[in-house]
Formats: structure tokens, C-alpha cells, sequence
């Protein structure tokens, strides 16, 4: 089908395009499929991308349903939580794309030094061709369709892997790209660990990986094999710090619920907290007052707490509430059968514990305390950088301190999570937490080869003939002071040389221009 005749959606059968489910058998002929897609040239097509794009947003639109009752098996959300930390953020993502990525695909103009011009260069976005985008099963919806409309955006074809995990919203991903995408170019694959060591070990240009530091090591090492560029979206311990400045009222609304979301499963949520001893109790007992305000004296029988994505996970959450040896605020308990794991907050656990070592991807906040703020900064800068990093706090120097202080891949300031909803800003981790960054024009880039071209005049007469052989004592000078003196940009030198016409022709004629006055 050719790329300018493709319509605006592709509704396809099932019969076109038999789903893989835990067979990788299939995966060296999907990757060959989508890699004469993508040769053809039919991805690069701006038409080609629009129409992918809409077909992404109204399979999301018309999948809803679908995707509500699958998001209630895995992850216990109920549909307004799921329209909430899904639906609105990966459909807004998707649309921002839409409604940009062709004035991104633009080539960019930059200058050119007046040593190396004359010259035009420019940067041209290119796709860099098949890229796998590796989805999680904590936001399975917006960690898997945000990076492949990026994907699609940018002119790659792609290859998608929902997490095995989530097998019920795994499901209806697959079915969206199945009924909606273009089968030539956009496939799915679903399965478990073999799946996942068949696929990565396939000759692809890009990987786009969302999950632990663990698993993110393993995808760095299969995408070593081939020199196979990649985002690794991974985590971490983010802290969270209030001191004795902070709107405390504030505080402990947003902490708790950065915290609790998606029952702790968040990659960026607070995973510890740091307080002044100053306002520590105070905080403490704001804090236990909002979980009941939020979730009711029983948070189990809450329609708006979510549950732990399997039985493992909350028996490993289970097994960190023993011996912490710190007094428990709230919560405290587990019920591995329902996957619940009621809403704890642990004061001075030990810092040897478990919760204290470990992402603890769950609802669970352990607590220690500070006297000077240094001491706080201390305690970050000593552990792996943050995926994300959160400060509560009135004071200016405060902030700037915690700035320049410490590294995290994001830093927000009187708030938890909310930052990822920011189209402008880069989500995305540092060292232990990650690299490469997305959203917004962010992602566009990511998963683009930015192209640097520059198209020169073909002048070699005197002056530019001093960079050629053989290199006589008067081409040396020449060179040296070439290089010492024009390392500045054309642009500037031709304006400069307009504004110096237009100066002494002023002059020149400044009796005549006199008159006029």
C-alpha cells in the first residue's frame, strides 16, 4: 500500500495479523516485517504518521471499556483512577504529538562560523528505523502507547511488548494494534521472559525500555550486542524532604497521595521521607489524618485504592513490614490473597532494613529525620541518583540549595508526581535511575537522529585554498590567524556587514538626510 494512498484509519481483521502470545517463534518474521515497512519508506510519509497517530487515539477512545475492566483485574483501578492516571495523560501525550510532530520533522537551521562557511547547515530529524518499545505493567497504557506514538511521530516503525505482568490490559493493547495500526510497519508481541530474550535479541535500531534497574542492566547488555541505541526508564529510591519552613497542611496531602497512587506502584512516587525534627510529629500526624480522609479507616474496602499487580509482590511488600524496627504510624498490615497492602508509615525504620535499601514500590513510607538541611543532602547524595526528587519548603535558599545540591532526573517543589504531566519538562532518570528523557517535543527527539548536514559553496580560490597541502611558512600564518580570528557566526558577520553599509551610506550622505528633518 502506498504511503500517500494510505487512508486516515487502518481497521484491520484479526485474521490479517495473528496475535503472538507466548511463542517468540514469530518474532525474527515480525521484526522482518516491520523492517520493509519501514524501508519502503512509507513511515516517514507525514500522512502515514497522522493516520497512525489517529488510529492510536481512537483505538484508545473506542477500547475504553475494554481497557477499564482490564485495568480493574490487574491493578485493582477503579475507572475514574484509570481515566485519571492513563486515559487523560496518554491521550493528551498522543494528541500534543499529533498536533506537532510535523513541525518538528522540519529541518532546523543553525548558523555556521565564518572560519568553516560559507556554507548553509542545518539539522535534519531523521527516524532512526525499527524501534521496540518495552512496556510496564505499573501504567501499562501510558508507559507503552506514549513512547510508540513518539515512535511513530518521529517515522520509525515499531514493535511493541506490553508487560506479561498486566496479562489482562496486555490483552487489549494487542488487540488495539491488531484492529487500528498498520500491520506493514506497527506489530505487537506478547509473552513472558522468552519472548523478551527472543526480541532483544533481534537486530532492531532503537529500544525503549520502562522497568527496574535490574531488568534495565539486562536490556543494556542485549542492546550492547549491536550497538543498539536506547531510553532506559528505570527508578529508584526518590526522596522526599520537608523542612521546617514547609505548609505542613500541603505537605502531607500531596506526599500521601504521590505515595499511594496506583497503590505505591509509581516509578517516580515518594519512596522516603525526610523531615525536619522540628515539625516531624506535627507532619506524622498529618499525614495518618489524610490516609483516613483519602481512604477511609478501612482502606481495603476503598474503591479508590488500588492493588498490588501480583500475589509475589505483595508477599515481598509483606516480608519488608517485618522486623524494621521502627514504630509504625499506620497501616502496618498485608493481605496476600486480596494483593493488599493497607497504607503504612514506618518512623525511623533501620537503615539497614529492607524498606531502607530497596525501591519499595509499594505503599509503604518510611520516615527519618534532620536537624540541619545538610544533613538531608547527605543522606541523598550518598545513595544512587533518583528518578525523581521532592521538596517541601518556604525557603528560597533552601531550594536553590537542594537544586544545585543533588541530582535527580526530575525535582519538583511543593508537590509529588504532578511534574510528569508537564509536556515541556523532560521526564526521564539519571545514572541508577536511567537516561534519555521523553515527552513532549522531548520524546520526538529521543526517538530521532538528530542529523547534522551543511551545504558549502564551492569557493577554494584564496583565502579558503591556505587549508590545503603543502602547508608553505605563509599558509601556516594564514591558517593561524584564520582560526584565532573568525571563530564567530556568518550570520553575525552579514549583518554586521549590512549594518556597516548602511552606515556609510548615512554618512556619506548625511547633508541630504539632514534636509529631511
Amino acid at each position: 500500500m502506498a504511503a500517500d494512498k494510505t487512508p486516515l484509519l487502518v481497521k484491520n481483521t484479526p485474521s490479517q495479523y495473528p496475535c503472538m502470545i507466548d511463542d517468540p517463534s514469530g518474532i525474527p518474521a515480525a521484526v522482518i516485517t516491520v523492517r520493509k515497512g519501514y524501508t519502503s519508506g512509507k513511515t516517514r510519509d507525514l500522512n502515514w504518521r497522522r493516520s497512525q497517530l489517529k488510529a492510536l487515539l481512537q483505538g484508545i477512545k473506542e477500547l475504553e471499556s475494554e481497557f477499564v475492566e482490564a485495568l480493574k483485574t490487574d491493578l485493582g483501578k477503579n475507572p475514574f483512577m484509570s481515566w485519571f492516571s492513563e486515559f487523560a495523560s496518554t491521550t493528551g501525550e498522543i494528541s500534543c504529538m499529533l498536533s506537532n510532530f510535523a513541525s518538528w520533522a522540519k529541518p532546523r537551521s543553525v548558523d555556521t562560523s565564518v572560519l568553516v562557511g560559507p556554507a548553509f547547515s542545518y539539522v535534519v530529524p531523521e527516524p532512526y528505523g525499527v524501534v521496540t518499545v518495552i512496556g510496564p505493567w505499573n501504567f501499562p497504557l501510558y508507559c507503552s502507547f506514549v513512547p510508540m506514538a513518539a515512535a511513530i511521530g518521529a517515522g520509525n516503525a515499531c514493535i511493541l511488548k506490553p508487560s506479561e505482568l498486566a496479562p489482562a490490559t496486555s490483552a487489549v493493547c494487542a488487540k488495539l494494534v491488531r484492529d487500528y495500526m498498520d500491520p506493514d510497519a506497527i506489530t505487537v508481541v506478547e509473552g513472558g521472559a522468552e519472548v523478551a530474550k527472543t526480541l532483544l535479541a533481534q537486530r532492531v535500531d532503537y529500544i525503549f525500555f520502562t522497568g527496574s534497574p535490574q531488568k534495565g542492566r539486562l536490556i543494556a547488555e542485549a542492546a550492547a550486542k549491536h550497538l543498539i541505541p536506547t531510553t532506559l526508564e528505570l527508578g529508584g529510591k526518590s526522596p522526599t524532604v520537608v523542612d521546617e519552613t514547609a505548609n505542613l497542611d500541603n505537605a502531607a496531602k500531596r506526599i500521601v497521595f504521590g505515595r499511594l497512587l496506583n497503590a505505591g506502584q509509581v516509578c517516580i512516587a515518594p519512596d522516603y521521607l525526610l523531615v525536619h525534627t522540628r515539625v516531624k510529629s506535627a507532619l506524622l500526624e498529618k499525614m495518618k489524618a489524610v490516609v483516613e480522609e483519602f481512604y477511609g479507616a478501612n482502606p481495603q474496602t476503598s474503591t479508590d485504592y488500588g492493588r498490588i499487580i501480583t500475589q509475589f509482590h505483595t508477599k515481598r511488600l509483606a516480608d519488608m513490614l517485618k522486623g524494621h524496627g521502627g514504630k509504625v504510624i499506620c497501616g502496618g498490615t498485608a493481605d496476600v490473597e486480596d494483593r493488599y497492602v493497607a497504607p503504612t508509615i514506618i518512623d525511623e525504620p533501620s537503615k539497614d532494613s529492607t524498606m531502607a535499601v530497596e525501591e519499595i514500590f509499594g505503599p509503604i513510607l518510611p520516615v527519618w529525620s534532620f536537624s540541619h538541611l545538610d544533613e538531608a543532602i547527605d543522606f541523598i547524595n550518598e545513595r544512587e541518583k533518583p528518578l525523581a526528587l521532592y521538596l517541601f519548603t518556604s525557603s528560597s535558599a533552601n531550594k536553590k540549595a537542594v537544586i544545585n545540591r543533588t541530582s535527580s532526573g526530575a525535582m519538583a517543589i511543593n508537590e509529588t508526581v504532578f511534574q510528569v504531566l508537564n509536556h515541556d519538562l523532560p521526564f526521564g532518570g539519571v545514572g541508577q535511575s536511567g537516561y534519555s528523557a521523553y515527552h513532549g517535543k522531548f520524546s520526538f527527539d529521543t526517538l530521532s537522529h538528530l542529523k547534522a548536514v551543511m551545504d558549502k559553496a564551492t569557493i577554494n580560490s584564496y583565502p579558503f585554498s591556505a587549508r590545503y597541502p603543502p602547508y608553505t611558512p605563509h599558509k601556516q600564518s594564514l591558517m593561524r590567524f584564520l582560526v584565532n580570528t573568525l571563530q564567530f557566526p556568518q550570520r553575525k558577520a552579514v549583518w554586521g556587514i549590512v549594518i556597516t553599509i548602511l552606515v556609510v551610506a548615512l554618512l556619506s550622505n548625511w547633508k541630504n538626510f539632514a534636509k529631511l528633518f
